[in-house]
């Protein structure tokens, strides 16, 4: 149909992007800047198309979107597009994103859809690949079945010929940012990622391993949450860094931790006493205010 036609069209740029990128000075010495420049910029072009239509056009292009990063028919154009070229941008994406619903975009001009644009990219990447919210290319957090991001890479040779400035997770980046809309995406797609059923149902999927002691997809979740930032030097939980954001809304990012269990809080993690001694009234007042029998 002339609809499928035209989308087809914004698959067709963003792998013409990819091919850029990879021909960028950039790409060999200095990946994450290759992406930025090229690929990054057209991303962000397309899913601001998607948000300005409606219906079955945005979904369609969103589709778009989602087919160049999860590459479902095996486009030998895009085999190098991998977990770590995701991960590179969906942490542009976290960056980006601002605390704006993408419900709200509609009429909206091209400057006020920048921080949309990057929510949206957000949830298309973790939809595909929930479990790299809480990696870095030379961590994770989650014990997994498989292998970690680099070393299921598939072109060493020019994915890691560079230097990395940071170890942190887009989870605990989003946190420290006070990020309460991406924390609910990840938590969201967490939770699809470590159910062992879906796991089950789609074995292409990286299914997170059980823990010693723990019986439920929550639990398997609540314990990642749980852990701190691998660039923290006191190992900050993201409960803490969102209590310490100085951007954002670390209110409401708190809030949305809280939520989904209160055990977040439990020792060792010592947000509540951090409050506490650095006279952080507002943090404090949300510990004592929240309604402790609405977690999940």
């Amino acid at each position: 149909s002339m609809l499928e036609w035209l989308v087809e069209v914004y698959y067709d740029q963003l792998v013409g992007s990819w091919k850029k990128t990879k021909n960028d000075k950039n790409f060999r010495k200095d990946l994450p800047t290759a992406i930025q420049n090229v690929l990054w910029s057209e991303i962000k072009e397309v899913a601001k198309i998607a948000l300005k239509n409606r219906d079955s056009n945005r979904e369609s292009i969103e589709d778009q979107i989602s087919r160049f990063l999860e590459n479902p028919l095996k486009d030998k154009e895009l085999r190098d597009v991998d977990d770590c070229i995701r991960w590179l941008i969906l942490d542009q994406a976290v960056q980006s994103a601002e605390e704006k619903d993408e419900g709200a975009s509609e009429g909206l001009d091209q400057f006020d859809l920048e921080g949309y644009q990057s929510n949206l990219i957000v949830r298309l990447i973790l939809k595909i690949a929930p479990h790299l919210s809480f990696e870095n290319p030379r961590y994770s957090l989650e014990k997994t079945d498989n292998k970690d991001i680099k070393n299921s890479c598939m072109d060493k040779n020019q994915h890691w010929y560079h230097k990395r400035s940071t170890k942190t997770t887009p989870f605990h980046r989003a946190a420290k940012d006070g990020k309460s809309t991406i924390i609910k995406h990840i938590i969201e797609f967490g939770e699809e990622f470590c159910n062992k059923e879906i796991c089950k149902d789609q074995p292409d999927r990286r299914s997170i391993a059980q823990y010693e002691g723990v019986s439920s997809s929550h639990e398997l979740l609540l314990n990642i949450l749980r852990q701190g930032d691998p660039e923290s030097y006191y190992g900050d939980t993201a409960l803490h860094l969102a209590a310490l954001a100085d951007d954002g809304n670390s209110r409401q990012t708190l809030e949305v931790l809280l939520q989904f269990d209160i055990n977040i809080a439990n020792d060792p993690d010592g947000t509540f006493a951090d409050a506490l001694s650095r006279g952080n009234i507002e943090v404090v007042d949300i510990f004592l205010g929240f309604n402790w029998g609405q977690s999940s």
